[in-house]
């Protein structure tokens, strides 16, 4: 009983553990889409007007300030989204080494970890899960149809690339974006852009390599019939 209970107490903790690093990977992408969509505003970029209430600049440097920032942000939100899916496949790997039918509360503690932790703006495996109705838990999935299994799998490649495209897409497309509009003829800062910015982006391709690959992880699983795997959702 003790074991049980310290077993449960730590899938807990591992819940919170992830919720934290969730909150922080949201908050930092929310921060770099916003900077993102007010560079495409030509009001602000004629106005010179820094997100965040940081002020203005010459209207000429604009975009130079802007694309700083979002080098910033985007290695901050890389790093962020990185621990993330490090913490959630470290939780779901101790689920995994659990005894065989241990139970949370009648359920299996994968669905207790799912209910507890905050999902991050890209996870969208519940969608997908839930279109197979009382076929969705552990206790019944086994019996889920195959036309089910099959539709429930495209689903979610569907929204999963949707996801992607948004989630990475739209901080790719405002870093180069305004590094094209960058209105700097000195050689050397150009260079130093060029530079920094490519990182930014490689560091943006790394996360998104490591999303698609646990995306390929989880297409699997559901078209198993078996939720039972580590993965980012």
């Amino acid at each position: 009983m003790a074991d049980c209970e310290k077993l449960t107490q730590e899938s807990k903790d591992l819940a919170m553990a992830v919720s934290t690093q969730a909150h922080v990977s949201n908050r930092i992408w929310i921060g770099l889409v916003t900077v993102a969509v007010i560079s495409f505003l030509p009001q602000a970029a004629a106005s010179g007007e820094i997100p965040f209430g940081l002020g203005k600049v010459p209207a000429t440097s604009f975009h130079l300030v802007v694309f700083a920032l979002l080098i910033v942000l985007t290695i901050a939100f890389a790093s962020a989204h990185a621990q993330q899916v490090r913490a959630q496949n470290l939780a779901y790997h101790f689920i995994d080494s659990l005894p065989s039918g241990f139970e949370v509360a009648g359920m299996h503690p994968r669905e207790l970890l799912d209910m507890l932790r905050v999902p991050s703006v890209n996870r969208v495996a519940p969608l997908a899960q839930s279109l197979r109705l009382k076929y969705q838990f552990y206790k019944t999935k086994e019996a889920c149809p195959t036309v089910l299994v099959f539709g429930t799998t495209v689903w979610y490649a569907l929204l999963k690339a949707v996801g992607v495209i948004v989630y990475f897409g739209v901080p790719a497309f405002a870093l180069v974006y305004n590094y094209m509009r960058i209105d700097e003829s000195s050689f050397i800062w150009r260079v130093l852009m060029h530079f920094c910015g490519s990182i930014a982006l490689l560091s943006l391709l790394q996360v998104l390599l490591t999303d698609l690959w646990y995306a390929r992880v989880v297409c699997k699983v559901i078209s198993r019939r078996n939720f039972d795997r580590p993965h980012a959702g």
